[in-house]
């Protein structure tokens, strides 16, 4: 479900007065991961309007990247912060997911925060010498 509010209606007056998020650091760059370990990073947002911010949803680019607010509604000047973790499984090579905050900031109602970096993939372990022997049970037509 998409959640969509109209701003359009609001006066100038009601602009200037309205919740505004702002992130600390809205980019997360994880470094070097190896595949099927999480990133997890907590991001500060604050509230720097002049009336009460509601957070109404959070959506991860894909399943493997999740964001946890830790409030949904900051009072003016108020911060909090957002857990975002990232998943590798499956995953490899250069990464960058991001996390869509759906809020009251007419300016900003998608605010956005990504979070990247790299999944190596362990090396396959090397193939084993086996035999010509037929395993047992197994017909040799």
């Amino acid at each position: 479900m998409n959640i969509v509010e109209d701003f359009s209606k609001l006066t100038p007056e009601q602009l200037l007065n309205a919740p505004k998020i702002k992130f600390e650091n809205p980019t997360y760059d994880f470094g070097t991961i190896k595949q099927g370990d999480k990133a997890e990073y907590d991001f500060v947002f604050t509230n720097v309007g002049k009336s009460e911010l509601i957070i109404r949803k959070t959506k991860g680019s894909c399943g493997c990247t999740v964001g946890t607010p830790e409030k949904s509604n900051l009072a003016p000047g108020e911060s909090s912060k957002m857990h975002v973790t990232f998943n590798s499984a499956g995953k490899s090579g250069e990464q960058t997911k991001t996390v869509t905050v759906t809020c009251n900031d007419p300016a900003n109602s998608a605010a956005m925060v990504t979070i990247k970096g790299k999944v190596e993939v362990p090396p396959a372990p090397a193939p084993t010498q086996q035999g010509t022997s037929t395993p047992q049970g197994t017909p040799t037509h």
